[in-house]
């Protein structure tokens, strides 16, 4: 009888030791999110930066990496949280993650283009030892607003072809004096040349100049570089000091959309849903590209309006197997003006996007 309890009570005590087992090995393998901080070398001094690490993290070291440039400049000291809204903001992309880095403490700096080659240098040096240490995916995302987003355009343009470290660059609200140091550059034609497969989203709020923004964004229009694939947008109703979680949105959007990235193409040779994607160039002249997902055969209508609703010409009325498009369009006989473009799949989507037209 003894020796049947012993037994018992043995087979309770593996069962129990079982169950703490598989728990343990739950906990193990169930990762959350999490920030680390780092020490690189820049220049022969030591500088501490931050990288947070989504939970995929554990199990895939190939994400794309987006750099914060993030200031405390003397002008404008609203935004403490440019870190966070980078993050919340790679969050809203659909099957997507990213690790965010930035400088552990935030220079307290006002900055202008002759800056550019110091801070340039620290975030070269800082995108070596994150790709050393945490990704092995080479495309990297540079991004600012303020001084910074001036940093950022010139990031862009001055970069050396052969020793480049960022692929797209998103800057809003980028002082007039960035603004015009762009503008010089593009006119005297004096920058590193052989660029290739780089993005740009600029946006700017009313709080900015915008002439010197309007004119920032003709010239890098007119340019037509085939190396660059450029978005702008205007925000008429927000300044400085809440514009930016909507423009960090919006540029990781336009970054790693799927049109753009090539990421749907790659998870599935039929896209997952309907999708209207943003005109590229825009503001345009006069051409412009239209690009859409269909995630199943239907009946396709795109079709462009004005802005009292009047139809003014149908791209496509047609039936179409599950794709992604792009589709052209001249507006060479159209007057300068904001325009509508609206996609209609059947009765399973519609949406409306605006566009703006400059001669």
């Amino acid at each position: 009888m003894k020796t049947f309890i012993e037994l018992i009570l043995l087979l309770g005590i593996v069962s129990i030791s079982f169950a703490k087992n598989n728990f343990a090995e739950t906990i193990e393998t169930t990762q959350e999110a999490r920030i680390d901080t780092f020490t690189f070398s820049s220049d022969g001094t030591d500088i501490n930066g931050k990288i947070y690490l989504p939970a995929s993290f554990s199990k895939d070291k190939n994400l794309y990496a987006i750099y914060l440039i993030d200031f405390t400049e003397q002008h404008f000291r609203v935004a403490k949280d440019e870190f966070e809204k980078v993050i919340s903001a790679t969050k809203e992309i659909q099957d997507f993650d990213a690790v965010v880095v930035t400088l552990e403490e935030r220079l307290d700096v006002d900055a202008n283009t002759g800056d550019f080659q110091k801070y340039y240098s620290i975030y070269k040096n800082m995108t070596a030892y994150v790709d050393s240490n945490y990704t092995n995916n080479s495309s990297r995302t540079f991004i600012g607003r303020g001084s910074e987003a001036g940093l950022v355009l010139m990031s862009l343009f001055l970069e050396d072809s052969a020793t480049s470290v960022f692929d797209n660059f998103i800057a809003t609200d980028s002082p007039t004096s960035f603004n015009s140091y762009i503008v010089n550059t593009i006119n005297g034609d004096v920058f590193p040349k052989n660029k290739k497969n780089k993005k740009l989203h600029f946006s700017f709020s009313t709080s900015n100049n915008r002439s010197s923004c309007i004119q920032l964004i003709n010239k890098i229009n007119q340019a037509q570089y085939p190396w660059l694939q450029f978005e702008s947008l205007e925000y008429t109703n927000s300044n400085y000091e809440n514009t930016y979680p909507s423009a960090f949105v919006a540029g990781l959007k336009y970054v790693f959309n799927n049109f753009a990235t090539g990421i749907e193409d790659t998870l599935s040779t039929v896209p997952r849903k309907y999708q209207l994607g943003q005109n590229y160039p825009n503001p345009f002249n006069p051409t412009t590209k239209i690009s859409y997902s269909i995630s199943e055969p239907n009946f396709v209508v795109l079709k462009i309006y004005d802005m009292l609703g009047r139809e003014i010409y149908t791209l496509i009325s047609k039936h179409q197997a599950a794709s992604i498009c792009n589709i052209d369009f001249n507006a060479a006989e159209l007057p300068s003006g904001i325009y509508l473009y609206k996609l209609q799949v059947g009765n399973k989507f519609s949406e409306i996007k605006k566009m703006l037209l400059l001669k």
